[in-house]
């Protein structure tokens, strides 16, 4: 059964719609609250820890400009050359839709959402706006201004929160019951993603704050291509938000944020002209762009939660396909290195020529700022998907209850490829990690025989100019004397020998340096193991740490459930108390009504009966009782006569004679108390 709280079910006809038609920035400035609009707007008592920052940000953009990058088409702007920014849709649930506007500009969208949302007054009236959908590409400073100048005082919180969390490129999917002001749920997600496209020059965010920098940010990530042609790659930074927001299931509104700057004028780029498009042509649909087209708005979805999981999954569809894009590129890359580049590379380390080693340390030293470029990258990339997954999983742990009556697997499947795509990107960040302490060690290596060659080179140029000038000595001295020759001849043999035994020293010296590179090569590979240990224990340590969070999670769910048993059981006791007391104020009405009945049935008794009796028999003929007299002392000792009778019977049969006196005193002065009360 769904835990979805049953008053956000029900019509709420008690609540004054009319604070709807009032924005919240003119209440305040009405009330005399100064300063700017974006301030006033941030000043809520739920942010008033991170007010001055968030404030600051949302302040600096709403400040800056969007800069004519040339990214749009001349019909994708009014007649003033103003860009179309919003797409906007309201009806109600009995009285059908609003007059639809197409394509909005920023101030085209301010003066509808500046509109009456709910109609109170006599007289020709639009329909009213219980469901309010809002659709908005590439969110800057006019159409922040728009929503900021128009929102109502209940929907202020939950779009103050939007803003700034789409605004910094922040992961979340929740579900909120705010307390403050009116009961309402607010249902959003913010999902930051990257891109992937290939151009001749960067598509820079249009979108600048106040100090000129831009919304969004790019990567060149052409050194992927290793010296490929043109066009470059390039890595940009997207993200779209939505939030839903009301009081009941058919009175609420949904904002939708999304980014396209990164498609300039592609024909792929998602345009509010293709949705408008999609509306004129014949036969066509107004097709809904929070679903991504998927649905027709002139169909519409009223249930909130179902609306927030259709927008979610269709939303997701898109994100899926750029997220796969950028894993597939990068993946491709890196695999052609390391079925190819990698292992000529190690061959040519192996058999090059000493005259080939400058040649050999470059690029080794080069492949190896390649490979770590590649896994620094990996590395980003899984960061953004995990926090993704992350926030599903939290979705599901914490929400999954207000759902259970609308199933929506497509969601949980879409998540699963996400998670595939993240072991992908680990899998590629080990396999650098690996390639890297290969070519660390293989550039350790190389650098090692340049040092131990120089000198050998050196020595061998010296040896050859000593033994030209030997043998132009040897020439001077043949021409001199015989006994010269023979001597010298003797000292060279002398020579030799000192040579012969300076190539053992260097031979053993060589074997030397040969057993500590294998003892330096078997220490490597115990570090390798060492650092794998350490990254195992350390996915070990990670795992835990989420596991540790979910059952946190979910013991702070087992005592808000225990909470509301509790509140419940108390209520539950605060009746049976009021029973008790209700008990005890019958029961002693009961009592009282009894002892009345009781004075009732002795007045009865001696008094009422005895004389109806007496004046009976005094009524009947004279012939019937001849022996009565009808005189005063007769009817006087008739009546108590009959008194005594009376006693003596209901003593007999409800009391014992013992004590019988005793009670009747007892019960004549009851019946004297009453008479006297009164």
């Amino acid at each position: 059964m769904s835990s979805w709280p049953e008053e956000y079910d029900e019509a709420r006809d008690s609540i004054d719609w009319s604070s709807e038609n009032k924005s919240w920035v003119g209440l305040r400035r009405q009330l005399g609250q100064t300063g700017d609009y974006v301030g006033i707007f941030m000043d809520g008592p739920e942010d008033a820890d991170g007010f001055s920052l968030h404030a600051d940000r949302i302040r600096d953009l709403c400040n800056g400009t969007t800069l004519d990058s040339g990214q749009r088409n001349d019909d994708e702007r009014d007649e003033e050359g103003q860009p179309f920014v919003a797409w906007l849709d309201e009806r109600s649930h009995d009285n059908g839709a609003r007059k639809y506007h197409g394509p909005l500009t920023a101030k085209e969208l301010r003066r509808l959402l500046g509109e009456e949302r709910f109609q109170f007054k006599a007289g020709p009236s639009q329909p009213d706006a219980e469901r309010r959908l809002i659709f908005i590409t590439d969110l800057d400073s006019s159409a922040m201004r728009a929503l900021i100048l128009t929102t109502s005082m209940w929907q202020t919180p939950g779009l103050r929160a939007a803003l700034y969390r789409h605004v910094s490129f922040e992961t979340s999917i929740g579900v909120s019951f705010p307390a403050n002001g009116l009961s309402k749920f607010e249902l959003s997600f913010h999902l930051p993603f990257y891109v992937h496209r290939a151009s001749q020059t960067p598509r820079t965010d249009p979108r600048r704050d106040v100090h000129g920098n831009p919304l969004r940010h790019f990567q060149d990530i052409s050194f992927l291509g290793r010296g490929s042609q043109q066009p470059f790659d390039f890595l940009y930074e997207a993200q779209t938000s939505c939030l839903l927001s009301g009081s009941n299931k058919w009175r609420w509104v949904s904002y939708c944020f999304v980014d396209t700057y990164f498609d300039g004028d592609d024909e792929g780029r998602e345009t509010l002209l293709e949705y408008h498009y999609d509306k004129e042509a014949e036969h066509g649909i107004n097709a809904d762009p929070l679903t991504f087209g998927a649905h027709d708005a002139d169909l519409p979805i009223w249930n909130a939660r179902e609306y927030f999981l259709k927008v979610l999954e269709h939303r997701l569809t898109p994100i899926k396909r750029e997220w796969r894009r950028v894993v597939v590129k990068v993946e491709r890359e890196f695999r052609v290195y390391d079925k190819t580049e990698h292992h000529r590379l190690i061959l040519s380390k192996h058999h090059g020529l000493p005259q080939d080693l400058e040649s050999t340390y470059a690029k080794v030293r080069n492949t190896l700022n390649w490979v770590q470029q590649v896994m620094r990258l990996c590395n980003q990339l899984n960061e953004g998907l995990w926090k993704t997954v992350d926030a599903y999983d939290g979705f599901r742990l914490q929400h999954a209850s207000l759902f259970v009556d609308i199933q929506h697997f497509p969601i949980d499947k879409i998540f699963d490829e996400f998670k595939g795509l993240r072991k992908t990107l680990v899998s590629l960040a080990d396999r650098c990690d690996q390639c890297a302490i290969e070519l660390q060690l293989d550039l350790e290596e190389t650098t090692e025989t340049r040092t131990r060659q120089m000198p050998l080179i050196s020595a061998t140029s010296q040896n050859s100019t000593e033994q030209i000038r030997l043998a132009l000595r040897q020439n001077d001295l043949n021409a001199q004397t015989y006994a010269v020759t023979a001597e010298h001849l003797k000292r060279v043999a002398e020579t030799n020998q000192l040579v012969a035994r300076h190539i053992d020293v260097n031979a053993q010296t060589f074997a030397a340096m040969t057993e500590t590179n294998q003892l330096f090569t078997t220490q490597i590979e115990l570090n390798k193991q060492t650092n794998q240990m350490i990254k195992d224990q350390l996915r070990h340590v990670e795992e835990t740490s989420r596991l540790a969070l979910q059952s946190s999670q979910l013991a702070t769910r087992l005592l808000q459930v225990n909470d509301e048993t509790n509140n419940t059981i108390k209520g539950q006791l605060e009746v049976i108390r009021q029973t008790l007391a209700e008990g005890q104020t019958q029961r002693q009405l009961t009592e009282r009504s009894g002892r009345e009945a009781k004075v009732f049935s002795w007045i009865m008794m001696i008094f009422v009966s005895p004389v109806a009796l007496a004046a009976g028999i005094f009524s009947m003929q004279g012939n019937v009782i001849p022996f009565i007299r009808p005189s005063l002392g007769w009817f006087v000792g008739l009546v108590l006569a009959f008194i005594l009778l009376q006693v003596a019977v209901h003593i007999t049969v409800f009391r014992k004679w013992k004590g019988a006196m005793g009670v009747f005193r007892r019960n004549l002065q009851v019946v004297a108390d009453w008479l006297s009360t009164p």
